[in-house]
């Protein structure tokens, strides 16, 4: 997931951040460091499922119609491929 050449830095949370993040972070017995490295993966990996389906959506507007099982095949055939990566 990570590896041992983390670039450090000094991140301030306003407590309207910082509250609900410690509040998670001691329920999944996670530290604090570790929850906001948790929710950054889960926010990148968001990101990238919306581009690949905002990208198989286009495809389909265009007329480059595929079924839809093999759309959602190749959308986790690509975050297989990021998370291998």
């Amino acid at each position: 997931m990570h590896d041992q050449t983390a670039k450090p830095f000094t991140l301030r949370l306003p407590p309207d951040l910082y509250e609900p993040i410690a509040t998670m972070a001691a329920k999944e017995r996670r530290s604090l460091h570790g929850q906001v490295l948790y929710l950054l993966d889960r926010a990148l990996e968001a990101i990238e499922d919306a581009e690949d389906i905002r990208d198989a959506t286009r495809r389909l507007a265009e007329e480059e119609a595929i079924p839809l099982d093999q759309a959602i095949q190749e959308i986790e055939d690509q975050r297989t491929a990021r998370k291998a990566s």
